[in-house]
């Protein structure tokens, strides 16, 4: 989509309700037995994944990637961590990084705005303007906010990260088929997602082998995470009861 277009999508497209305060209240606070902990936070994840599975199969479709790994992704995102900070914080990182250059070079306290997270697929503002093909620095301010309002809708975040997830896979994988991920490489994509294409290929080939407890093994944790939650995640998608 152009930089010159007026809007990056639609504002009042239906999302899931956002994760809340009362929400990390009763999942840290409240007892299981009553509801809450971790029985609490995984019902929401089922929850936010089960809303939205149309949406993550045809944005899967689009790019060509497994809707499982879309929604794996999503699963391991959503919830937990509190969504209500993230536009205050950025507008504090603008506010801080607003000029002039010198200042911006020695005397900022804050990250660069650009890598603030949106979404509750979590995904840094500068990624997202990557897979629109914009460049965040050269964009004005009500442009990186329209972009950041954007990922927090279901329909545009969830389109966003299939495209990341899509440029991940070229990554790594360039030859193989997006659609015929070995359980090494769906794990070593979503360790991806979460700790970026710094390291090479071979550390996370590596971790995802490697016996528990050995160095190194935490890199690929989070795909671990994914495939073992591939089974339900599956069941959700192929679910028709949202």
């Amino acid at each position: 989509m152009s930089d010159n277009s007026n809007a990056l999508c639609d504002p009042s497209s239906p999302s899931y309700p956002k994760w809340t305060p009362f929400d990390i209240l009763i999942w840290k606070i409240w007892p299981d037995r009553l509801g809450g902990g971790k029985e609490y936070l995984f019902a929401y994840k089922d929850s936010w994944v089960a809303y939205n599975r149309l949406r993550i199969i045809s944005a899967a479709n689009q790019v060509g990637i497994p809707a499982d790994l879309l929604a794996g992704t999503a699963w391991e995102e959503v919830g937990g961590d509190p969504d209500f900070v993230d536009m205050p914080a950025y507008l504090n990182r603008e506010f801080d990084w607003s000029g002039p250059e010198w200042v911006d070079r020695h005397l900022t306290i804050t990250s660069r705005p650009e890598l603030t997270s949106f979404g509750s697929i979590s995904m840094q503002l500068r990624n997202a303007a990557r897979e629109m093909n914009m460049d965040t620095g050269a964009m004005e301010f009500k442009r990186r906010l329209n972009l950041a309002q954007c990922l927090e809708t279901d329909a545009f975040n969830i389109e966003v990260v299939a495209k990341h997830l899509r440029g991940l896979i070229a990554h790594d994988y360039p030859n193989t088929d997006p659609l015929k991920l070995s359980d090494e490489q769906f794990a070593v994509v979503g360790s991806r997602y979460n700790r970026g294409t710094q390291r090479g290929l071979g550390d996370y080939e590596a971790s995802f082998r490697a016996a528990p407890g050995s160095a190194g093994r935490e890199y690929s944790e989070y795909g671990r995470a994914m495939l073992k939650r591939r089974p339900r995640v599956l069941k959700l998608l192929n679910s028709s009861t949202p």
